[in-house]
């Protein structure tokens, strides 16, 4: 089971040297202005991103409000149930 985990956790940090190097390489071909447009890009993602996972957090707050006022027992767990897909 330990070693299991260890293989896992491995292969996690293989996997992101392996995008590192590959980022890495990706930025050495590009020119300058390429290079920011690609940065402007990562960041634009990331901040969709962020603001997607603020959203769900909000949502979810409101669902345990509404559950707890509703009498709910167990609200996380019924959060977790109304939020999975």
């Amino acid at each position: 089971m330990i070693k299991e985990r260890i293989a896992r956790e491995r292969k996690k940090s293989d996997e992101r040297i392996k995008d590192a190097v590959q980022e890495a390489e990706k930025l050495a071909k590009m020119n300058r202005d390429q290079k920011n447009q690609y940065e402007l890009e990562k960041v634009l993602k990331e901040n969709q991103e962020l603001k997607a996972e603020k959203a769900l957090n909000q949502m979810k707050d409101e669902t345990r409000l509404m559950l707890k006022e509703a009498g709910v027992d167990n609200v996380d767990d019924q959060v977790v149930k109304i939020m999975s897909p």
